[in-house]
């Protein structure tokens, strides 16, 4: 795709330049963070744990604060009520972050993790496909 493309507006849509997502290498794609722009990716992480490890897990979290590394900013972190579970929005220029932290908490939950995108972000890629479409 030529820069002239992707400078092209998108009827209806100025979403693409404004939320950082759409480079010189075209459009978004899951999973792929556009590392020449700097910006990073947001992703779903959840966890589940299994009774016998909740007081391991009480006393990793009150040490550690449960803080992801560095490279990992956690956006906003909800625990269920009554179960060892959990949910995490966070955001990292890669996933390499995202495995350590999974992979320090590893003996206690299993995890899932999923790339996600804000409504803007969706929006400008729906705009996309349907421009195309036509």
């Amino acid at each position: 795709m030529d820069e002239e493309t992707l400078q092209a507006p998108i009827p209806g849509v100025d979403a693409p330049r404004r939320c950082g997502v759409w480079g010189v290498d075209g459009p978004p794609r899951a999973g792929v963070a556009n590392l020449r722009m700097g910006t990073a990716m947001k992703f779903i992480v959840q966890w589940k744990g299994l009774p016998p490890t909740q007081e391991l897990a009480i006393e990793r979290f009150m040490k550690t604060g449960g803080r992801p590394p560095d490279n990992v900013e956690l956006l906003g972190r909800w625990h269920a009520i009554g179960e060892l579970s959990g949910v995490a929005i966070v955001e990292a220029t890669d996933a390499s972050g995202l495995a350590e932290w999974i992979l320090q908490w590893g003996d206690l939950f299993s995890f899932t993790s999923a790339p996600a995108m804000s409504d803007e972000e969706l929006g400008a890629v729906l705009a996309a496909h349907q421009a195309a479409s036509k």
